[in-house]
């Protein structure tokens, strides 16, 4: 089986403390089943989900460790519940709790933690897995295995991804055969995309040069051994509306929710706001149409987002400046290109060491990272129960202390916003603004 990449042994060398772990939180309607059905359920499904039988095997060095199949997997272990208070802090609370445990490196890296006795009947099933499986789309290839278009369970949602995504497969990438197949396989896509660049040099010395490091500010520092988390709602059509109103996307609304939102927390801590940016992360896939395997293939850009009082439709139109550019730039490919370069021909040890040792770097270059991915546009359901709601889970990591993630489902738009306990217990404060942004007046 293929070796991990030198950054996904990297994140396991981080796998100690707190989990970073990423995962879904699945809302759903009673009556919850018994967790022995549920194990038997995914029991059903794990032979067309291979990547949830591999575990990490061989030790780190000059050779980067296998994924080899683990065989049959304990779902004693890997499918656990428990009950929750009923109040609605329980949810926040429980996930807030799972997020703190770190994964079995000698098992699967993947659990799911089930949570009964919300209010209204609910149940919540919160499906987490390491980065090192899979990426955001890799994961929905995932999810589709277990989650139902259908009461019954006659019809799978990766059923449906199969009729978008034909000829999927759920294996692992077979890796080169040494590192100078894997130079010759990556360079020339790599410096295609580089040299593709090279008439935007002015914008990409521009970039440097926002990207420079600065005095960093509450949203980033060391982290502490807590997690805090917490969930919000918003109708998707709402920001649709916002977004064919002003002829611009709908994700250039979500951002500047989110500028309202972390304007609304620095704000209440007392901080400066008027004239200020948020330095933010956002993950970018880099698939194409024919990419069809869990491995990780994202990248990253970078956007400023304007804090401060402002009218909301012109901060969505400041952000579309912001967004415009980078897409003018090509941020993303050029950096995938880079670390596809970086991963074929730099030494995996030196790798690990840069990106171990380096945690500190994103809190130096940015204030937090925003994901956004969209959901399914129709009803899901596990077990023959409905989830009419599913919540990002993204964890903190490095010098990030918060970090927001939106899921669109069903047509509601699920906020999910992980927080370090002790430097960031107030994120509620930053959810309640997004919420109110997104809802019309």
């Amino acid at each position: 089986m293929a070796r991990l990449r030198a950054l996904d042994v990297a994140w396991l060398e981080l796998e100690t403390g707190p989990s970073i772990a990423t995962g879904l939180v699945c809302v759903l309607e009673g009556p919850p089943p018994p967790v022995a059905e549920l194990r038997s359920l995914v029991a059903q499904r794990l032979p067309a989900m291979p990547s949830l039988r591999w575990v990490v095997d061989g030790e780190h060095g000059l050779r980067r460790p296998r994924w080899r199949d683990g065989g049959e997997v304990d779902l004693r272990v890997h499918v656990r519940s428990r009950r929750l208070a009923a109040s609605p802090a329980s949810l926040e609370d429980f996930v807030s709790a799972v997020m703190e445990q770190p994964l079995d490196k000698s098992r699967p890296l993947w659990e799911i933690a089930v949570g009964r006795g919300l209010p209204d009947g609910r149940w919540v099933l919160l499906w987490r897995w390491h980065h090192a499986i899979a990426d955001g789309q890799g994961a929905q290839a995932m999810l589709g295995e277990l989650l139902d278009v259908t009461p019954d369970g006659s019809r799978r949602m990766a059923d449906v991804l199969a009729q978008l995504r034909p000829n999927a497969h759920d294996q692992p990438p077979e890796a080169p055969r040494s590192t100078l197949r894997a130079a010759r396989a990556t360079v020339g896509a790599a410096m295609g995309e580089v040299v593709a660049t090279v008439r935007h040099l002015p914008e990409a010395a521009r970039l440097a040069a926002d990207l420079a490091p600065r005095p960093g500010g509450s949203l980033t520092g060391p982290l502490s051994a807590r997690r805090r988390w917490c969930a919000g709602t918003a109708r998707l059509c709402d920001a649709q509306g916002v977004a064919r109103r002003l002829g611009l996307s709908v994700n250039d609304v979500l951002l500047a929710a989110v500028a309202v939102g972390f304007s609304a927390l620095l704000r209440d801590r007392g901080e400066p706001v008027a004239g200020r940016v948020l330095r933010c992360v956002i993950p970018v896939s880099q698939r194409g149409a024919a990419d069809h395997d869990l491995e990780n293939k994202v990248s990253a850009t970078w956007v400023e987002l304007p804090l401060g009082p402002m009218d909301f439709d012109d901060r969505v139109r400041a952000v579309a400046r912001t967004t415009t550019w980078q897409k003018q730039v090509g941020t993303p490919a050029v950096g995938a290109a880079l670390l596809a370069l970086a991963d074929a021909l730099v030494p995996a040890p030196v790798q690990e060491a840069v990106v171990t040792h380096g945690r500190w770097v994103p809190g130096a270059m940015a204030d937090t990272l925003v994901t956004n991915v969209p959901g399914a546009p129709f009803p899901l359901y596990v077990a023959g129960r409905r989830m009419p709601l599913a919540y990002p889970l993204i964890p903190v990591d490095g010098h990030l202390r918060v970090i927001v993630g939106i899921v669109s489902h069903d047509g509601t738009l699920c906020i999910g916003i992980s927080g370090d306990a002790e430097h960031a217990p107030d994120v509620d404060v930053l959810r309640d603004a997004m919420v109110v942004a997104l809802t019309p007046a």
